[in-house]
């Protein structure tokens, strides 16, 4: 309990409070908090929509697309996804592309596996990312529910293990070593999984697996990944957040036995989460307080490796298109608040956007009538954040309107500060910007750009005669600035010359 006291109070004094919407609004910037390096973002990346969207019969990749993930440069690619993690067979997508069969859909269906193993690292390794990869709990057929703990599933997945872990050192270790500065794989270069999923979801659907058969599994897989590679970070699947009465019952009970039973070869868990069902407040808190409580030692980490909003209607069961543009821009500004609230906390190592490409909350590109790619707002925004949050979490302390978010970053080099904002309102608001005495004697205002709806990029504002953006002015130590309706702000401060 004493490191859930702990960072209860230190989150506490990080957040703005909230003040009424249209108040003067204010936040002060001082020490820093954290680190925050590349692979806070990444993607979970469902091998067949991104197969069927982006992915060509031999199965090359868009070239457009691997350009603009290149902005993304460290990020992690969580394969083969989610759901369909679950019964995928690896070794139905290696070898000649012709010769693969096909793979069981969780729809039931055969889908030939193009975007195998071979091309997912070779993907991974085009646009600058780093690999991360979801194992299949599922021992066969007749393995279902708690009979998958059963003595024979068990063996029948653990040698799938085995097997994989060998091809896997056979296939993809060799090469020339990463440089140290590299934040993500690049071509020619050997590049290793750190980072082993045990299943995905596991405790729900249609054969739910128990806590107890969980870990008899999870401990079995485990142990044949740090066989072959004793480094690597084994990464076990924290319950499916409880966004149903029944399920919030179980729910603690769950996490705090599989942080149990794992501790011995797991420091690392996964955990999903989807908001503005629930809030975004309440999404942060879920995985910050109530997570951390459950923690057992300071140095273990979360990882959301499912994120993203939910929309309005369940695009499972109704029409759900990413041309909806205010739709979509909703979800922009979801995501960033989300991240922004969820980069403040020191047991969160990163946060995979659900998906790169699918038809479900929320993909990150579409083609158009005419075939043309299109990133869509969701994407873009993340682009925007990319390049303003990596380096150094600052605290940020003030009062703000409830549907806005403030949080100031550092950039690697030292050499930059962004303050991000996120307004939801309807509304304009005034927001003051104070840096402490320190930052005040090293930083200068430097330029002010808003990612509103419809833009692709944080679009920067035009300079008065003065040489000040005409939405900011300076105020005593620091700068007044007014924010757009539900737009995304990006503040810049530079180092003094």
């Amino acid at each position: 309990m004493k490191l859930y006291w702990i960072l209860l109070i230190s989150l506490a004094m990080l957040r703005p409070i909230t003040v009424p919407a249209n108040d003067l609004a204010w936040v002060s910037i001082g020490e820093p908090v954290r680190a925050l390096d590349s692979g806070f973002f990444g993607f979970n990346l469902e091998w067949i929509p991104f197969q069927l969207s982006a992915v060509d019969p031999q199965g090359r990749v868009s070239a457009e697309l691997i350009e603009r993930l290149r902005v993304f440069e460290g990020a992690y690619y969580r394969y083969p996804g989610g759901t369909v993690s679950n019964k995928f067979d690896w070794r139905k997508s290696i070898g000649a592309v012709e010769f693969r069969e096909g793979q069981i859909s969780p729809w039931g269906s055969r889908i030939r596996n193009v975007f195998g193993l071979s091309e997912y690292f070779e993907f991974v390794r085009a646009v600058r990312g780093r690999p991360w990869y979801v194992l299949s709990l599922h021992g066969g057929a007749d393995c279902i529910g708690d009979r998958a703990a059963d003595a024979e599933c068990v063996s029948s997945v653990a040698r799938s293990t085995r097997n994989l872990m060998q091809w896997v050192l056979l296939n993809q270790i060799e090469g020339r070593p990463q440089p140290a500065s590299a934040a993500g794989c690049s071509l020619g270069a050997s590049c290793p999984v750190m980072y082993w999923e045990l299943g995905n979801e596991t405790d729900h659907g249609k054969s739910p697996l128990s806590k107890e058969a969980y870990v008899v599994i999870s401990r079995a897989v485990a142990g044949e990944v740090k066989e072959v590679f004793p480094q690597a970070s084994m990464v076990p699947h924290m319950a499916t957040s409880p966004w149903g009465a029944i399920r919030s019952k179980t729910y603690r009970s769950y996490n705090v036995f599989v942080i149990d039973e794992t501790d011995q070869y797991a420091s690392d868990y996964a955990y999903h989460i989807y908001y503005d069902g629930i809030s975004t407040r309440r999404a942060s808190a879920l995985v910050g307080d109530e997570l951390a409580a459950m923690l057992r030692r300071s140095d273990d980490s979360i990882w959301v490796t499912e994120h993203g909003k939910w929309p309005d209607r369940d695009p499972y069961k109704h029409s759900f298109s990413v041309k909806d543009g205010p739709t979509n821009h909703e979800a922009a500004l979801s995501n960033a608040d989300f991240l922004l609230k969820l980069s403040r906390l020191p047991h969160v190592r990163g946060a995979m956007a659900h998906a790169l490409a699918g038809k479900g909350p929320w993909p990150m590109f579409f083609h158009d009538e005419k075939g043309a790619l299109r990133t869509t707002a969701v994407f873009d925004a993340l682009s925007v954040l990319r390049k303003s949050m990596v380096g150094t979490v600052l605290s940020t302390k003030g009062e703000v309107p409830e549907k806005m978010e403030v949080q100031a970053y550092m950039s690697s080099d030292e050499s930059k500060l962004f303050v991000v904002v996120v307004n939801r309102l309807d509304g304009v608001q005034t927001l003051t910007v104070q840096l402490n005495q320190g930052l005040q004697g090293r930083f200068l205002f430097s330029s002010v750009c808003n990612f509103m709806d419809g833009d692709g990029d944080c679009v920067g504002e035009s300079k008065s005669a003065l040489g000040w953006p005409n939405s900011v002015r300076q105020v005593g130590n620091g700068i007044e600035s007014l924010q757009p309706a539900r737009s995304i702000r990006v503040i810049e401060f530079v180092v003094k010359s």
